[in-house]
């Protein structure tokens, strides 16, 4: 009989477990998003011109999510919508410097996650001078 950890190992082999690990970061992204802005799943909904029960169907992750799709819904929340690329091998989580009305720096926020196996100043500081995201090695 296989273990919890057997199948879990085998599941994440799959393009399925990572197409919807990817669906459930995007959808706690936007719920967050719209908690953040105080904004209500109907008011949502009538920005997009939709129903409120798709915007639930969104959230749930039981949409079809298109890369149009995506940006659509976070352009609706005055977001943006990004997509990155990660090699497997490598550990680094992503961090956006979030900018207080007077321009100063807040708080760090993660925006996403991988691994580094080149922990180099170059790559760092290359991160830091071309945009306000951070790789921090873990």
């Amino acid at each position: 009989m296989k273990t919890f950890d057997d199948l879990f190992n085998e599941a994440q082999k799959t393009d399925s477990y990572w197409t919807q690990e990817t669906i459930l970061k995007f959808t706690n992204q936007l719920y967050r998003l719209l908690k953040k802005k105080d904004i209500s799943k109907k008011q949502f909904a009538d920005k997009l011109g939709t129903s409120q029960a798709y915007i639930t169907k969104v959230l749930r992750g039981d949409a079809n999510f298109t890369i149009e799709t995506m940006v659509k819904l976070t352009r609706a929340l005055d977001g943006g919508l990004e997509i990155q690329i990660i090699p497997q091998e490598e550990n680094v989580a992503w961090y956006r410097v979030i900018r207080g009305g007077d321009g100063k720096r807040q708080r760090p926020e993660q925006v996403g996650r991988w691994a580094a196996t080149d922990h180099s100043e170059t790559n760092s500081n290359s991160l830091k001078e071309n945009s306000n995201e951070y790789a921090i090695a873990s």
